[in-house]
């Protein structure tokens, strides 16, 4: 014997669903449970498709990949989707809080699908930030009523919040430059006092550095991916800006191309063997730098940026300029890993009190919202990369 539960969805089509079960509003799985459900959703303009509800994650997980801007989002979101374990096979609809709370498990204690490796935890905080992504986008479409990953704790990314103690120092980005060749040290140079991205760095063109105006046009990055073009679209649109090119990189910049024949469309790194450079091998000629520099462990190349950011926010940069500059593709992206860098109320009302009894005193001004990152002009006296 079965239990039919009967209803007429918003299109006037009738439906029909069969229970094994009669049991009762508050028991899952049962005809009077889905009747309750079914009635409360459609009382609230929140009525689903059952048939759609019904569509495997790994289904709405493909055409999200498939929407993917650049090969780099393309690559993450395969990533993600060979990360699901058994949510892949779940109807989206199924899909229970608890169920993303044993994947987060899986995520940090071992992987089953993956011959039990765990992942850091900001690889598990960007696993289910791309999950957020899929599931928010089933429910604006009508697919599923709630995002369950909303009553999931987020987890932390470790590396999200940079705090003072956390941050290259000018000296040790001097270290760091004097233990390289001119070029590395060239680059390292330009990231700290432009605040680009490894792979935009790898992917600029003498044609993008106006030398004149003292402006770097960010338009392209190096890509992810051998066999495949040397250069790849941004990350996003906003990614795409005009940077302030400091006195000092100008300088040494200029000084590095006097060493090297390059044409205008062609990049201004390439690696000894004659390649472009790639994100992952900037990441690792870091390490080999920072171990002979003797620089604190857990630094990497995306740090010089984070510096560049902090002291842009020192000398009174606005979240709007800081934003443009890091070519972030919203201001909450800049608050969530710089926002504890800003003074906060407090310091604003001691300042402001403190003005008003002293309006004489010496009191240092933020520096105005087209300011570079720029240093002192010592350099080293061995003929290497100027150090900062």
């Amino acid at each position: 014997m079965s239990y039919v539960v009967r209803w007429v969805d918003p299109d006037g089509v009738e439906r029909s669903e069969s229970f094994a079960k009669r049991g009762r509003y508050d028991q899952p799985g049962t005809a009077e449970y889905y009747k309750h459900q079914l009635e409360t959703r459609m009382a609230r303009g929140m009525y689903v498709d059952p048939d759609l509800a019904k569509v495997l994650l790994k289904v709405e997980v493909d055409k999200w990949i498939r929407r993917a801007r650049t090969e780099t989002t393309r690559y993450q979101r395969q990533n993600f989707a060979n990360n699901l374990g058994d949510l892949a096979s779940m109807a989206i609809g199924a899909i229970r809080p608890s169920d993303i709370r044993d994947w987060l498990d899986h995520l940090r204690l071992g992987r089953p699908w993956c011959q039990g490796r765990a992942l850091g935890e900001n690889s598990v905080a960007l696993q289910f930030q791309f999950l957020f992504t899929v599931l928010n986008i089933a429910a604006e479409d009508g697919v599923i009523v709630a995002n369950p990953c909303r009553k999931v704790e987020r987890p932390s990314r470790p590396d999200a919040e940079k705090s003072p103690a956390e941050l290259l120092t000018v000296e040790q980005i001097r270290s760091l430059i004097r233990h390289s060749n001119r070029q590395t040290g060239c680059m390292m140079l330009l990231t700290a006092q432009t605040g680009l991205r490894p792979s935009e760095v790898a992917g600029l063109r003498v044609c993008d550095v106006d030398f004149l105006r003292r402006k770097i046009f960010v338009v392209q990055q190096a890509n992810h991916f051998r066999g495949k073009a040397p250069t790849a679209r941004l990350k996003t649109p906003r990614s795409k800006r005009t940077v302030p090119l400091p006195a000092e990189a100008h300088r040494e910049l200029s000084a590095f191309l006097a060493t090297v024949e390059r044409g205008r469309s062609d990049l201004l790194f390439y690696t000894k063997a004659g390649r472009p450079w790639s994100a992952d091998g900037m990441g690792q000629r870091f390490r080999e730098i920072a171990a002979k520099a003797g620089a604190p462990r857990g630094f990497t190349w995306h740090d010089l940026r984070h510096f560049y950011a902090s002291a842009l926010i020192a000398k009174g940069a606005s979240v709007k300029t800081v934003q443009a500059r890091l070519g972030h593709a919203s201001a909450n992206v800049t608050l969530q890993v710089y926002t504890h860098l800003w003074p906060d109320h407090d310091s604003h009302t001691i300042s402001a009190i403190d003005d008003i009894f002293h309006p004489n005193r010496d009191n240092p001004r933020g520096v105005p919202e087209n300011s570079e990152v720029d240093f002192d002009d010592r350099r080293e006296e061995d003929g290497s990369a100027t150090a900062i």
